[in-house]
């Protein structure tokens, strides 16, 4: 069933490809390249445009998501300087209840408390 015109739309799931990994497998055939922090903020800086871009010509209203899932690459390579900055732009570009799904591919020698 289509929203009316009046009607928010639901709330939608978000998956977003971290195409980083500090190492790389050879048994993965996702797109990847290894981490590099220049590289990363690039990828990052391309992630402000693209919400930028949708927010003045496609959504009338930040999309509300119910669930965010990271995958990749590896996620988890990104620096906590990274992270932060990723969060912040998922929370510019979307509305994201407190009670929404949020999740992320890990490898274990990435992966901390922070």
């Amino acid at each position: 069933m289509t929203p009316s015109p009046s009607s928010p739309e639901p709330p939608v799931g978000l998956y977003l490809h971290v195409p980083f990994c500090r190492f790389l497998c050879t048994y993965c055939a996702f797109a990847k390249e290894e981490y590099e922090s220049s590289r990363a903020d690039a990828w990052l800086l391309g992630i402000a445009r693209e919400i930028e871009y949708r927010a003045q010509h496609t959504w009338s209203e930040r999309p509300q998501l119910d669930t965010v899932f990271l995958g990749g690459g590896t996620p988890t390579a990104l620096t906590l300087a990274q992270w932060e900055k990723l969060g912040e732009l998922l929370h510019q570009g979307f509305h994201i209840p407190p009670d929404s799904e949020f999740t992320s591919e890990a490898n274990p020698e990435s992966f901390n408390a922070e």
